[in-house]
């Protein structure tokens, strides 16, 4: 499957693949081909939810990145982020674990250094723009080399990115005129229902 992604529809295996597998196969992979493999891909994937954790080195390199485009990429990029900074390691393995983090402003340090414990829950957010220029272009400024120039075939039909608008700021406009609000139900909804499977018991 890693060759399939990778070889003839990689860009859209992220979210045309991995959405169908149960959360135990989803673990397999994740523990067979690594993270790094399955989730990273500049153009299409940084957008969405991520649950990061920093003990794990596939988790920080992928939060590597992902600051690293926050950094370089015009417009409001980490929405709702959360830290759990005391969170022990492998947590995120441990049935029992409960994230209880608190509202985080990823600071700018993390560009050249990740820590290396912790739990950080964020979407990952751009502009419709943005996304447009990286299916077209493969990088924002037009001035990096990707290791293949996006093609169309490479994508679904129809195939779209999430976006926001040009002039969002999660303070000023919360998150519920966007994707990130539909994204948080469904959530919110699984959470509920791993909880009990009857509305009425919840």
């Amino acid at each position: 499957m890693g060759c399939y992604a990778r070889i003839v529809d990689w860009r859209a295996f992220n979210r045309v693949i991995i959405m169908e597998f149960l959360k135990s196969e989803m673990k397999m992979l994740e523990h067979r081909l690594g993270k790094t493999i399955l989730y990273f891909d500049e153009i299409s994937s940084p957008v969405g939810y991520w649950e990061l954790d920093l003990s794990n080195q596939d988790d920080r390199w992928l939060l590597q990145e992902l600051v690293h485009l926050a950094s370089v990429e015009p417009g409001y990029n980490v929405i709702q982020a959360k830290l759990d900074a005391v969170a022990p390691s492998g947590a995120m393995n441990d049935d029992h674990y409960r994230f209880d983090g608190i509202d985080f402003q990823i600071p700018i340090t993390w560009v050249m250094n990740v820590p290396s414990t912790g739990i950080l829950k964020f979407y990952y957010a751009r502009q419709a723009g943005i996304n447009e220029n990286y299916l077209n272009y493969g990088s924002w400024d037009r001035n990096g080399i990707p290791l293949l120039k996006p093609d169309p075939s490479c994508f679904p039909p129809v195939f779209k990115v999430p976006a926001i608008p040009n002039t969002y700021t999660e303070i000023k406009h919360g998150i519920e005129g966007i994707w990130v609000y539909v994204e948080k139900t469904h959530m919110i909804k699984s959470a509920l229902s791993k909880i009990s499977s009857s509305p009425t018991t919840m």
